[in-house]
Formats: C-alpha cells, sequence, structure tokens
C-alpha cells in the first residue's frame, strides 16, 4: 500500500492456499465504493476465472510433458524443415513420489495417485481411492470424484459416478 493509499481491503474467495484473493486499494471513499461495486458485478466472472486457471493447473499436472528432443524426433523433421516450438509450462508439475493420503476432518481417508485408480469420464484425471467407516462400524472402499476430497481439485461439469470397491 502506498502512502497516498487511504484505504485497502483483501477478500479471499475461499480457504486453502489457491484460493483467489483480491486487493481492493483506494484513496477516496467515492473511488472504494465504486471498486468495490466493481468487484461485486463481476464476481462471477472472477470466480470462473479462477476456476478455468485451476483446471488447466490440473490438465497440466494430470498429462506428463515430452522432453524437447522426444517431440522433435517424434515428429519427424527432415533436413531444411523447422520443427515446431515447443512450449513449456512457467512451473513444472511436482515429480509424483507415488500415492498421498490425506485424511479429512471426519477421518475418511483419500488415497490420490495411485497408479491403478480409474479415469474420470470427463477427462479431468484420476479418481481418488476413498476408505471410511460407516455409522454402522462398517469399512467402506470406493473410488470417488476427487473435487469431493480434501484436496483441493477442480470440478466437473457432473460429479463422477461413485466407484465401490469389494
Amino acid at each position: 500500500m502506498t502512502e497516498s493509499t487511504k484505504v485497502q481491503v483483501n477478500f479471499k474467495t475461499g480457504a486453502g492456499h489457491d484460493a483467489t484473493l483480491i486487493n481492493i486499494y483506494a484513496d477516496t471513499p467515492e473511488e472504494f465504493t465504486a471498486l468495490l461495486d466493481f468487484v461485486h458485478n463481476n464476481a462471477a466472472s472472477i470466480l470462473a476465472t479462477q476456476q478455468a486457471v485451476q483446471s488447466v493447473g490440473v490438465v497440466a499436472e494430470s498429462i506428463p510433458l515430452a522432453s524437447p528432443q522426444e517431440q522433435v524426433a517424434s515428429a519427424g523433421f527432415g533436413s531444411g524443415a523447422t520443427p515446431p516450438q515447443v512450449v513449456h509450462p512457467s512451473t513444472p508439475a511436482p515429480a509424483s513420489n507415488g500415492p498421498e493420503v490425506i485424511s479429512d476432518r471426519y477421518g475418511n481417508r483419500y488415497t490420490y495417485g495411485l497408479a491403478d485408480a480409474p479415469l474420470l469420464p470427463d477427462g479431468r484425471g484420476h479418481y481418488v481411492r476413498k476408505d471410511w467407516t460407516s455409522q454402522n462400524g462398517k469399512v467402506l472402499k470406493a473410488w470417488v470424484d476427487p473435487a469431493k476430497g480434501p484436496k483441493p481439485h477442480a470440478k466437473g461439469a457432473e460429479e463422477a459416478e461413485i466407484l465401490w470397491i469389494r
């Protein structure tokens, strides 16, 4: 905040480290009201943009990128031809070190990154294994939509159907 700014307000669109942070800086009450109205009138667009950006990150993590040498070699370019440019994301996806188990506040265990996890029908990645105990004490296991788990994940157009594990 600069010395001339009189008002600063920060909003966070959700919980977690990847929630969008909206900052409003104003010098006058009128400017503050105008900026606040702008955010209010455009909240749906702001949240839609947040979801789009998050879904791109999810897709980038779920599709392994080939190295530039593999892409150029497999393209079959002969002498004199110009190979296409290889575009790299600004931040590479973290290397997967095997399954990741996260428990939610109810004690349900979600296992992410299992090699045998089925693909989601809408192409957002893989299902997540959920292990929990019912109110009757029965141990339950199923493949669930990752958007239902504790780890942030982009929601699809429809929630993926639960696949029971026997």
